[in-house]
């Protein structure tokens, strides 16, 4: 279950339409961004105001090109509500590069606190207490956890983080918890 939900992509919308997307790509932000937001318990869950920045910074870095080329509508973006939707599951395998995915991970690192998030779903699958949480999102920080884990989710189409991120995750809870 841990491995499953880390790095699941939810969305909710944003209306503003502000960072400059135009409408279609608005649209499709708004879906990722809906990804961010919603999903269930077990999820790396945003507010509505990250999830609308993160899902501004996708769009502004990969615009609607990729997503016409793969035939796939905005609506069609988590339409099933499984939260198990990221740039790299609907597009494939190495449509969206490393270097797009920094990028948008640069943008995402002032949406949100990326570690605390994967903390906190974490949290929710193994008893930590206050401490042991800080311990882990120190960890997750230090060793660039989050960040590997959302890049392998942009350029990769594995519904589950790399096996030496997990490896890496067990290791900060059970050395924390």
């Amino acid at each position: 279950l841990l491995a499953g939900c880390l790095f699941a992509l939810g969305s909710c919308g944003d209306d503003d339409g502000d960072e400059g997307l135009s409408d279609e790509e608005q649209a499709y932000a708004d879906a990722w961004a809906a990804t961010l937001a919603d999903g269930d318990q077990d999820d790396v869950r945003f507010s509505d105001e990250e999830a609308a920045c993160m899902g501004d910074a996708v769009m502004a870095e990969l615009g609607v090109e990729p997503f016409e080329e793969a035939g796939v509508e905005a609506d069609e973006i988590n339409a099933d509500g499984e939260d198990d939707d990221s740039p790299g599951e609907v597009l494939g395998d190495g449509v969206v590069t490393d270097a797009q995915a920094d990028a948008v991970l640069d943008v995402w690192d002032g949406c949100a606190d990326l570690p605390a998030a994967l903390t906190a779903s974490i949290a929710t699958e193994v008893d930590l207490d206050d401490e042991a949480q800080e311990c882990v999102a120190d960890g997750i920080e230090e060793q660039g956890l989050a960040r590997e884990g959302y890049t392998a989710s942009f350029t990769t189409d594995e519904d589950e983080p790399p096996e030496e991120v997990l490896q890496e995750l067990f290791a900060l809870v059970d050395d924390c918890g």
